[in-house]
């Protein structure tokens, strides 16, 4: 191999192992799967109901408009998580339109000297419940 055939395959290596390190990344990534709400004030859901995460979604995100700001709905879910993990927490239709941005929020916050503040005066039980939050890849 001349010189400028070993650059052009090492190149095209690099490439392979960048293209499996992403698809490595992806199957790694701790994704929402699926939503049990707890409990509603908006009467469109009902006590311990169960949908897919997409689902959630969408539905929230037509109630949040529907509401509008101003006004909102508190709802209690549990997210789970594609690692088998789960998490609890409230999303207030209306002000948050739905469970991702209750999720971003808090990965926002955690990004901010507040926020680390925070975290680290949490008991173990609220790290771990933040250490979820910031563990989800929307």
């Amino acid at each position: 191999m001349t010189h400028a055939q070993n650059l052009a395959h090492a190149a095209d290596l690099e490439a392979q192992i960048a293209a499996l390190q992403a698809e490595l990344d992806e199957m790694k990534a701790i994704k929402p799967v699926s939503v049990l709400v707890l409990w509603s004030e908006n009467p469109h859901f009902e006590d311990n109901e169960a949908m897919s995460f997409e689902d959630f979604e969408t539905t929230a995100k037509l109630l949040s408009k529907c509401i509008g700001h101003g006004g909102y709905d508190k709802t209690k879910i549990t997210l789970a998580l594609s690692n088998g993990d789960t998490v609890t927490f409230r999303v207030d239709l209306g002000d948050d339109t739905c469970a991702a941005d209750v999720v971003r929020h808090y990965q926002d916050y955690l990004k901010t000297d507040e926020g680390a503040q925070y975290y680290n005066s949490m008991p173990e039980g609220g790290a771990s419940f933040l250490d979820c939050m910031n563990s989800i890849t929307l």
